[in-house]
């Protein structure tokens, strides 16, 4: 047995040369990591299970978007919730009212009556206006004379006596210095009597003259006792109180101003003093009147005014020049009520449904000759320019039809006002369509159509 297998000679094969494998270029699978490993089949079945189970959760999608998604949805909805919440807080709504208007032109001729009563004639009434000022000069007197004068002045005589009390001229009144006063002309001073339940004495006005001439008789105001009734009841029954200064006592040379000095001094004062009331005037126009300007006469006060020259110890006088300023004045309501009546053509349209604006900037002259003396009993006067008559808009009653009325119905229901010519609606938010229902929160503007 051993030698026939020793005799057996081992084919031998021609060896080739084998090619190296193929190398395959790795595609983009075979980069990643394998899914399996492969299998060692001496480890325990659980370890390749663990290995495939790990595998397959990296392949997940990342699990954070749907939290993020959530969240924004939520912040959203709360803040969609807090402008719905400020929408009704901060609401609120804006109507932009224009007005009616009617621009009339004026020129017609109107007459009106000294203090008529306009509500029962229905016509037009004047009213006469008046101011009084002075102006005040410091002169120089060139001219001497030797004088002799006796001091005078206005008294209120009293009498608190159950009956009239006579007093005859030259009555003889000192006042508290024991100075001596007479009366110039004989008076009956009335009784007291009661009003109200107050005894009140009885009075009249007197005139009082120095008893000697001179300067010591020049006094202030003053009270005075009769020198007659000096230590009787009558004494505090029957007295005097001075109503002006006592001036005019003068004695020895003294200066004074002649007719050519005055009328020097007092022209230019007189027309300072024109200007001055003309101005104030002006100034001094009762509201809910126009001044007819052109009826304005100035009155001098030429008495007094030659009074204020009486003579002086002293060359420097002071010159006062008085006097004062008259005019006529008209309701701005009995011309509006006019001008509608000539402009408007509803004739049932009167002040309570109208404004007239511009009557003051009217031109207005006088056609009636003016005495200065007194004005008369009835003027005519021509007026001019243009006036606005706007209707008076009812803010509340546009309140409260348009309390939570949609946009839509806006202008319906502002057509209901025969007052409005247009309007204009801004609600806030933007995106609210509905009125708000608290009329305070309503707010209504007028504009201002009047050119006036």
């Amino acid at each position: 047995m051993k030698q026939h297998f020793e005799d057996i000679k081992p084919i031998r094969t021609k060896k080739t040369r084998s090619s190296p494998p193929a190398v395959s270029t790795p595609t983009p699978e075979a980069a990643v990591k394998p899914l399996f490993k492969k299998i060692n089949h001496t480890a325990p079945l659980t370890e390749d299970l663990d290995v495939v189970t790990d595998s397959y959760s990296a392949q997940k999608p990342p699990s954070g978007w749907g939290g993020v998604i959530s969240r924004v949805l939520g912040v959203i909805i709360v803040l969609g919730a807090i402008l719905y919440g400020l929408s009704f807080a901060f609401r609120g709504a804006t109507v932009t009212v224009t007005p009616k208007t009617v621009h009339g032109t004026i020129n017609q001729t109107v007459k009106a009556t000294k203090d008529q009563n306009t509500g029962a004639t229905g016509g037009l009434s004047y009213q006469i206006m008046t101011l009084s000022d002075s102006v005040t000069k410091q002169v120089v007197a060139t001219k001497t004379d030797v004088v002799s004068t006796k001091a005078s002045g206005t008294v209120i005589l009293y009498n608190n006596q159950a009956t009239p009390q006579k007093l005859v001229a030259q009555t003889r009144f000192a006042d508290s210095k024991g100075a001596v006063f007479r009366l110039k002309n004989p008076v009956t001073i009335p009784a007291k009597f009661t009003k109200a339940g107050t005894v009140v004495p009885g009075s009249v006005e007197a005139v009082l003259v120095a008893d000697a001439p001179g300067t010591q008789g020049n006094i202030g105001l003053s009270d005075f006792s009769v020198v007659a009734f000096t230590g009787t009841a009558q004494a505090k029954l029957v007295y005097a109180r001075s109503k002006s200064a006592f001036i005019g006592g003068e004695s020895g040379s003294v200066y004074y101003l002649d007719d050519n000095e005055y009328n020097t001094y007092a022209g230019p004062m007189l027309a300072d003093l024109t200007a001055k009331l003309n101005d104030e005037s002006v100034k001094q126009i009762p509201e809910g009147y126009v001044l007819l300007s052109d009826t304005l006469q100035f009155i001098p006060d030429t008495d007094k005014n030659k009074n204020n020259t009486a003579p002086s110890e002293k060359a420097d006088l002071t010159l006062v020049i008085s006097g004062k300023i008259s005019g006529i004045l008209i309701k701005q309501v009995d011309l509006a009520n006019a001008f509608i009546a000539s402009t408007v053509a509803d004739q049932k349209v009167s002040l309570k449904d109208v404004t007239v604006h511009g009557i003051p900037q009217l031109t207005y002259h006088t056609t009636t000759p003016l005495d200065q003396t007194a004005f008369p009993s009835t003027i005519s006067f021509q007026v001019s320019g243009t006036v606005d008559i706007v209707w008076n808009v009812d803010q509340s009653a546009v309140q409260n039809v348009l309390v939570g009325v949609s946009r839509k119905d806006f202008s319906s229901r502002m057509q209901a006002f025969g007052s409005v010519d247009a309007a204009e609606l801004v609600i806030k938010p933007f995106w609210v369509y509905v009125i708000p229902k608290d009329p305070a929160k309503i707010e209504i503007k007028i504009k201002n159509t009047a050119a006036n």
